[in-house]
């Protein structure tokens, strides 16, 4: 099986939290059991000179970070949209990480032209106590306009606690 992980940080960004190890983890962890995972992701936490979109390897797992410009958390990569929407039907399933930044909507996207399953893992960003720490009205228009039809088009939506 070959997996495409779409998430708008990836290791060694640790400064973006838990999910950056956790993505990590599960991504090896694939690899062990002989899956074979790409990444593609931005440069986000890293120097913002890292503008290489060649392939490179960690633990078994070959990413490209892409350079991405404006806000480092909605992290708007038009070089990203190309390589998705050109690469992902290589793909059996596309899962992505996240939901209020642009790979998300790239990614889902690119997976519906191409009729790619894909999974969305959220981690924690949809509860409404955490839509409501900050930029609620932001995020709830986005949800409208975008979210929720990434959400609504997964083929699973993967969470990560219980409640």
């Amino acid at each position: 099986m070959k997996i495409l992980h779409v998430t708008p940080s990836y290791h060694p960004a640790v400064q973006f939290g838990g999910p950056i190890q956790s993505v990590h983890l599960l991504n090896r962890t694939l690899v062990a059991r002989g899956v074979t995972v790409d990444v593609f992701t931005t440069n986000a936490g890293l120097e913002r000179s890292h503008r290489s979109t060649e392939w490179q390897w960690l633990d078994g797992v070959r990413i490209k970070y892409f350079p991405y410009s404006g806000y480092v958390h909605y992290n708007f990569s038009p070089r990203l949209w190309r390589s998705l929407f050109r690469e992902v039907g290589h793909y059996d399933l596309v899962h992505i990480t996240a939901v209020w930044n642009f790979p998300v909507l790239a990614a889902a996207l690119a997976c519906r032209r191409h009729r790619v399953p894909y999974v969305i893992s959220p981690r924690g960003t949809v509860y409404p106590a955490t839509i409501a720490l900050k930029s609620a009205f932001l995020k709830k228009t986005y949800y409208a306009l975008f979210a929720r039809r990434c959400l609504t088009g997964a083929s699973l939506v993967h969470f990560t606690a219980e409640d």
